[in-house]
């Protein structure tokens, strides 16, 4: 379970709290002006270098409040990979909403469908619910990051170093105990895309969420050939400029296929379509 802080106490951050509690230790809030001590047992105290934490999440919807909490931040000398936005947390459910109106008619169709980045499998979780009815495979090396992938980023080794130790947080076991559907999932544990080989399949969904450039380029290049008509090719942390490789590996794909894509207005992904 992560240690997180939320910088802000005010309504934005009492909902990002509320949406990370269950499946968080959130230590504290950070308040510059506290106006009460605690919030549901949560103390509100001042920012303090000295509070352990793995990430905080900065509350603030003013662009200019909010580029001063993070300077604030930093001059704590508290890592960057460490800061994430308010963002992240309230408008993951605009990812799950694109998720589950593109996936209704679909829901019992013998389609398949795949994720590469799986982490705890929160993600995982809602497309084995959304599509009940096809085989969902998911893709991770549950160790972090490959060290032949991390060598092509030009993402700070700092901030790589933080994510490549969150991330070994996670299990095969951990992500099956969340899945509503655990015999329709299929764990291809390992490198990708090494660990791929059903070229046979049909997908009518498939979610890159790999934060790095080599495998979301891989993944590209293994889904795209195989989605059904329609189909949608969703990658996380397209518009997050902590993972560029994830950005450049995208644009090169749409510069050499001219395929069909558009926001989802999560802040964070891209949907790629299949049109023929």
């Amino acid at each position: 379970m992560s240690k997180v802080a939320i910088f802000g106490a005010g309504i934005i951050g009492q909902a990002v709290y509320a949406l990370l509690k269950q499946d968080n230790d959130v230590v504290c809030f950070f308040d510059n002006k506290p106006s009460a001590s605690e919030f549901d047992g949560v103390p509100v105290i001042r920012p303090a270098r000295e509070v352990d934490f793995d990430k905080i999440y900065i509350s603030i919807t003013d662009l200019s409040v909010f580029s001063s909490l993070k300077s604030q931040l930093l001059e704590m000398k508290i890592p960057a990979a460490k800061i994430r936005s308010y963002k992240e947390v309230l408008l993951y459910g605009a990812r799950v909403e694109f998720l589950r109106e593109f996936a209704l008619p679909y829901k019992n169709a013998p389609f398949c469908a795949a994720e590469v980045g799986v982490f705890k499998g929160e993600f995982a979780r809602e497309i084995n619910e959304a599509f009940s009815g096809g085989r969902l495979y998911l893709f991770d090396t549950f160790e972090g990051f490959c060290e032949s992938d991390i060598s092509r980023e030009d993402t700070d080794p700092n901030t790589i170093a933080v994510f490549c130790e969150e991330f070994r947080e996670t299990s095969v076991e951990t992500v099956l105990s969340k899945m509503p559907e655990p015999d329709h999932v299929i764990i291809k544990r390992g490198f990708f895309p090494e660990t791929f080989d059903l070229h046979d399949e049909r997908f009518i969904f498939v979610s890159l969420d790999a934060d790095l450039y080599q495998p979301t380029k891989a993944g590209l290049e293994v889904f795209a050939p195989l989605m059904v008509e329609k189909g949608v090719i969703l990658v996380h942390d397209y518009y997050n400029e902590m993972f560029p490789g994830v950005k450049k590996a995208v644009d090169e794909f749409l510069r050499d296929t001219n395929a069909v894509f558009l926001p989802i207005g999560d802040a964070m992904s891209l949907a790629i379509i299949k049109t023929r």
